[in-house]
């Protein structure tokens, strides 16, 4: 994404006058690479509209406000529409994202955390499970007690559209 947004701000400064790019751009590419470093993706657009903006209310400061209006508008929805467009594609190959799956059944509560297909924590009873007892399966997750016997499986059914496991009973002596 960073590349992206810095291939689309050295492309913004062709908005400004030749002369103030001859002298500043390498200047101004080389700030814009430290800050995009610390900006989210987010800001780092924002950041790439603003050069636009500004070359071009620069280079059409002395003509009709208005004409010099309109550029910049166009000017940043062009830049605005082609950076959604990157990441949108930039998040179809990113995976399945996150998935938080929190439940209770009468042995108390459990959590499981899933991001991009790999399970990559879990908790039972608000206790955190390490991750070497969090086994993934075709089309299940098992949490593992210490002693590698499963406490719990979550399993996916596809063609329901379910999540399912079977509920634990509560532990003997009443607490969770």
């Amino acid at each position: 994404m960073r590349t992206i947004c810095e291939s689309v701000f050295r492309l913004g400064l062709f908005a400004f006058p030749r002369a103030f790019r001859s002298e500043y751009a390498a200047e101004m590419i080389s700030v814009f690479h430290e800050r995009v470093a610390e900006l989210s993706p987010l800001g780092a657009v924002g950041e790439t509209i603003g050069v636009f903006s500004a070359g071009a209310r620069m280079r059409l400061e002395h003509r009709d406000a208005r004409q010099a209006l309109i550029v910049t508008l166009a000017a940043a929805m062009f830049a605005t529409s082609f950076a959604l467009r990157d990441v949108d594609l930039l998040r179809s190959n990113a995976g399945a994202g996150r998935i938080d799956f929190n439940a209770e059944d009468p042995a108390g509560v459990f959590t499981l955390t899933v991001i991009d297909g790999r399970p990559v924590g879990a908790t039972l009873n608000r206790v955190p499970v390490s991750p070497d007892l969090i086994v993934a399966r075709a089309d299940s997750i098992s949490i593992l007690r210490p002693d590698g016997r499963t406490e719990v499986t979550v399993a996916f059914d596809a063609a329901r559209g379910h999540i399912a496991w079977e509920p634990r009973q509560p532990q003997s002596g009443g607490s969770r």
